[in-house]
This record gives structure tokens, sequence and C-alpha cells, in this order.
């Protein structure tokens, strides 16, 4: 087996190979941003109210976001005490962005409530008896082991199983929802036809994601070229707009 691959890991390395390098070889200084805690604190908020069977108060769930993003924001603090060194969108001050956001991720946090309350889908219980939140996979794909976490799974009344992404920004990832598609198939022996993505922003899901076309063999040569591409050091830099939310900037000399 090689090195553990993730997600990320592969659409780091697809987008900027050197991006890639910086953050997993050569440890560069990471720069912060509110926007990882928030989706933290978001994803472990929601996580608590699925857990409890979806039986908890908003405002006890609200709590949950609160506090996990308070402690987010002070670990963050103390890796980065200056505010002004910290990404922030527009023209946003970071300061700024740091105390927005707390009140937009607990006006989220209510709104999937809501939602929850009117879904027709429920969390699936693996066979093993674990609720399908933030589930924990590892893959040997050929000789490549894959490992992460998926957010949720869920039964659908007409789609069966359905692997869920929650997003508290806009960026979506295909690869990901195929990845934990392969995963749930090869540890579980189901089918996963569709994934979807809960958008925190709107307060809904997307459109649901046809992945009847994904295969294992597909998936496992997607992993195998990233493992290829690293253990011949081949680093390519792809300076673009995508360095404007690149946490090793500083340290690169690429940078767009």
């Amino acid at each position: 087996m090689s090195e553990h691959y993730s997600v990320s890991q592969y659409t780091t390395y697809a987008q900027c190979a050197h991006q890639w390098r910086l953050q997993r070889r050569e440890r560069a200084p990471q720069r912060q941003a509110a926007w990882f805690e928030h989706g933290k604190a978001f994803h472990a908020a929601i996580e608590q109210y699925e857990r409890h069977g979806r039986t908890l108060g908003p405002e006890t769930v609200v709590g949950f976001f609160e506090h996990e993003y308070d402690m987010g924001i002070e670990a963050a603090l103390d890796r980065e005490p200056e505010p002004y060194m910290w990404m922030a969108g527009g023209r946003t001050k970071p300061e700024t962005d740091i105390k927005r956001r707390l009140d937009v991720g607990a006006q989220q946090t209510r709104d999937y409530i809501t939602w929850a309350q009117q879904s027709p889908d429920r969390i699936w219980t693996t066979p093993d008896g674990r609720a399908a939140i933030e589930l924990e996979f590892r893959l040997d794909l050929d000789g490549v082991a894959v490992v992460g976490f998926i957010d949720q799974i869920v039964e659908h009344p007409e789609r069966g199983l359905v692997v869920r992404d929650l997003k508290t920004g806009t960026t979506r990832s295909l690869f990901q929802l195929a990845t934990y598609k392969i995963a749930i198939e090869e540890l579980y022996g189901v089918e996963v036809n569709y994934g979807d993505w809960y958008m925190a922003k709107t307060g809904g899901l997307s459109e649901p994601v046809d992945l009847r076309y994904v295969t294992r063999d597909w998936l496992a040569e997607q992993y195998s070229m990233l493992d290829r591409g690293i253990k011949n050091e081949v680093f390519i830099p792809n300076p673009g707009s995508h360095c404007f939310a690149c946490t090793v900037k500083p340290s690169c000399n690429y940078a767009s």
C-alpha cells in the first residue's frame, strides 16, 4: 500500500501540484481564514443534530455551532495572532469577517433544522449499526490507499442511498461524490446511484448528481495517476484565480 491520499489531496494536486508540494512536503506556514472555522463549526453542529435523531431544539444546536466556532477562531488566532494576515473575501476586513460569520453560521444552522424537519430522507444506518454521519472510510484501490470522512449518507424514498456533502461555501466537487460512492459500495456491498450537496447559503439541496457512470476502475486510475505524479516528483505550478484562497501563497514564487 502507498502512503494514503484523500479527496482534498487529489483536488489540490489537480489544481496546482506545487501547492500540494508546499502544503504536504514543505509544510509551509498556512494562512488562516474565518471561513475555515465557519465550515468546521457548521459541520460539528449538524453532526450533533443528526446524531440525536433531529430531536434537539434550534438554540441547542446553534449553541454547538457558536461554541465550536469560538474555539476554532481562538485556536486560529494562536497560530496567526494578526487578523490582517488572514484571508477574507472581497473588501471585507478579516476582523469584520470573523464577527460576521458567527451570525451567518448561526442562522445557517437554524435554516438547516427548518429544512431537515421537512425533508423526506433520513440518515442511513450501516449494516454494522453506525449512523452514516461523518463516516470514516479507508479504501485499497489497487494498492493506493484512499481515506476520508463522508458528511452524510441518507436514504431517499425515490433515489435510494445518496451520498451528501454539506457546503458552507460554493465550491463543489463531483470527484468527491464519486469517491464516496465507490467507498460505500466497496465497504458495504450496497448500491449508490446519486449524490448531492446541502448548500448552507441557500438553505437547501442541490440538484441530484447521477453517479451511475462512475466505476471503481475509473476511480482507481485517477488515484493511481495522483500517486505516480507525487512519487515521480511532478509538481507543476498552475497560477490563476485560485491563488487568492491558497493557504501557502506567501511561500510561493509563482503565485498569481
